[in-house]
C-alpha cells in the first residue's frame, strides 16, 4: 500500500475485498532497506530512464510479493484511464474545448456545480476561449525560458528553442476524439505505461494481463466526452458498466488517489549515492554541469528533490547500467 496519507484508498480497498469475502495481502512499500540497488535494478531492467513513481519504482516491489506467494499472472486495470476518460488534467480540457466550440454550455454548467478545485473547469472554459496556438506557444515559450534559466543546463539558446515537445497530448487544437486516440497510439502515455507494467512485472517473472485493453472495448476510445465526464463524474460510461455487478463502495467514488510511491524517503536515505551517481554521469556532460549540479546538492540537499535533479539521476543511473 502507498502511505502518503492524501486518501483514504486503502480504507476502500479494505472495505471492497471485506464485502466480497477476499482474502487480501498487504504490502507495504520499503522505503529504506537496499532501496538504491533496488532502484539501480529497475533501471537496469526498464533500459531507460523513468521517473521516481510507482509505475517504475512501487510496482517492482509488489511484484516479488506477488510472485513469492506463486501467483503467476496477474490482471490489472491498465487502459481504464486512457480508453475512458480518467484524466481531469490530460483529458478533460479537449472535452471542454469542443463543448465551447459546440455551444454545450448545459454540460458545462454541470461541471461548474462541482467543489472548487474538482476539476479546475472555469479555468478549462477561460483556457478553451483562447485559440489553441496562443495557448500552446505561450506554455512553450514559458518552459523553455525555465530551460534557458537553469543554471546546470549547458544547452544553447537555439537548441532550447528548436527543440520540440514530445507529450503528443501539448496539442490543444485536437478535437477530443482526436486527443483521446492520441494518447493511446505510439508516443502516447499508455504505451508508455505497457512498457513499465511488462518489465516491472516480469523482473519477478510475473505475467501481467490487461482486460480494459480488449480489442472489443477499442470502440470506447471514440465515444463522445459527454459519456466519458458527466457532472463531476470522470470515466462515466466505465462505472455505470459496473452497475449489473455487485455494487461496490469504490463505483461510484470520487476522490481517488492511485498506486503512491513516495519519492522523498528514497531521496533523503541515498543522498550520498544519488549525489555521486550525478558527479560521475558520462553521458549527460555536454548538456549538464553534472560537477557543479553534484556540487549543489552536496550544499543543499533539498533540491535533490526538483524534477530537474530526478531527471539527472534517472539517465546517471541509465549511464551506470549500461557502461
Amino acid at each position: 500500500m502507498g502511505d502518503t496519507g492524501r486518501s483514504e484508498d486503502y480504507v476502500y480497498a479494505k472495505r471492497c475485498v471485506d464485502q466480497l469475502g477476499i482474502q487480501a495481502e498487504t504490502v507495504i512499500l520499503d522505503y529504506d532497506h537496499n532501496t538504491f540497488e533496488r532502484f539501480l535494478q529497475v533501471i537496469r531492467h526498464q533500459e531507460k530512464p523513468v521517473s521516481l513513481n510507482v509505475s517504475s519504482m512501487g510496482m517492482p516491489q509488489m511484484y516479488e510479493v506477488i510472485s513469492s506467494q506463486g501467483v503467476p499472472v496477474v490482471l490489472d486495470g491498465t487502459g481504464g484511464d486512457e480508453l475512458f476518460g480518467g484524466y481531469w488534467q490530460r483529458q478533460f480540457p479537449y472535452a471542454v474545448r469542443d463543448a465551447v466550440r459546440k455551444g454545450e454550455w448545459v454540460w458545462l454548467r454541470q461541471h461548474l456545480q462541482c467543489k472548487a478545485g474538482e476539476n479546475e473547469v472555469k479555468r478549462h472554459i477561460l483556457s478553451a476561449l483562447i485559440p489553441a496556438l496562443a495557448v500552446e506557444k505561450t506554455r512553450d515559450i514559458k518552459e523553455k525560458l525555465r530551460a534557458l534559466a537553469n543554471p546546470f543546463f549547458n544547452a544553447s539558446a537555439h537548441a532550447i528553442f528548436g527543440a520540440s515537445p514530445t507529450d503528443p497530448m501539448t496539442r490543444l487544437s485536437l478535437h477530443f476524439n482526436e486527443a483521446m486516440c492520441t494518447d493511446v497510439s505510439p508516443g502516447g502515455r499508455l504505451g508508455e505505461w505497457l512498457w513499465h507494467n511488462d518489465r516491472n512485472s516480469m523482473m519477478s517473472s510475473v505475467e501481467g494481463r490487461s482486460p480494459l485493453l480488449d480489442y472489443r472495448l477499442n470502440q470506447y476510445a471514440y465515444t463522445d466526452y459527454q459519456k466519458k465526464f458527466l457532472s463531476c463524474w470522470n470515466k462515466h460510461e466505465l462505472r455505470n458498466a459496473f452497475d449489473s455487478l455487485t455494487p461496490l463502495p469504490t463505483q461510484w467514488r470520487q476522490q481517488k488517489q492511485g498506486f503512491r510511491w513516495d519519492g522523498k524517503h528514497f531521496l533523503r536515505n541515498n543522498q550520498a549515492k544519488i549525489i555521486e551517481l550525478i558527479r560521475e554521469n558520462q553521458s549527460l556532460r555536454e548538456l549538464v554541469d553534472v560537477r557543479r549540479l553534484a556540487d549543489t546538492l552536496h550544499k543543499r540537499p533539498r533540491l535533490i528533490r526538483s524534477s530537474f535533479s530526478k531527471q539527472v539521476l534517472a539517465v546517471s543511473a541509465v549511464d551506470l547500467a549500461f557502461s
